[in-house]
């Protein structure tokens, strides 16, 4: 699979079954290592995971491949420039791939202003093998890809955190035959 940028995969999730390594935190126990991809174990919306071992810059991405994306998962997300490394609420990038509706979102959340969508819905559908990506630029761009291509582009300006830089992750809510592989 070609990358986004010249970044390198981070968890390619080839190893032992069971827990996923000290490499995440959040909501870890809802996830597990299973025949050498991500699995999610726990059904409800609290499950997400944050890369815990580096912040990164004001340009960031974050990407996945669905080795089986759950048709029937309302949220299937990447999270990026999270100001926390086990939490969302002190800010964070959503990326959010509806798999009912066949529609990416692009959202911010910020501890004071809540939830706010970026932009009209983005129609895609993703299949099994298709890798969903998604960067958040220091000038507040948000480039949403599928496979490499972008597919849209939305202005977070309006979001009081988007010139920083912070932690990426990924956020499975209601989710449980979801199936991943290759972060970075």
């Amino acid at each position: 699979q070609p990358h986004l940028l010249n970044t390198t995969i981070l968890d390619n999730f080839n190893r032992t079954n069971g827990a996923i390594g000290a490499g995440w935190s959040g909501y870890t126990g809802a996830f597990s290592i299973a025949s050498n991809q991500l699995d999610i174990t726990a059904t409800g919306y609290d499950t997400y995971i944050f890369w815990n071992s580096t912040s990164f810059g004001a340009d960031q991405e974050a990407y996945i491949t669905f080795s089986q994306v759950d048709v029937d998962a309302p949220e299937q997300s990447l999270l990026l420039k999270s100001q926390n490394n086990s939490s969302y609420g002190n800010g964070a990038i959503e990326v959010l791939y509806d798999a009912n509706a066949d529609i990416v979102q692009v959202w911010t959340y910020h501890l004071t202003n809540g939830w706010a969508q970026y932009g009209a819905n983005i129609p895609v559908v993703f299949v099994n093998g298709d890798q969903f990506g998604a960067r958040a630029l220091a000038n507040g761009t948000v480039e949403v890809y599928k496979n490499n291509s972008l597919l849209a582009t939305r202005n977070i300006t309006s979001w009081p955190l988007y010139a920083g830089g912070g932690y990426i992750g990924l956020w499975l809510a209601n989710s449980p035959d979801a199936l991943l592989d290759d972060f970075g």
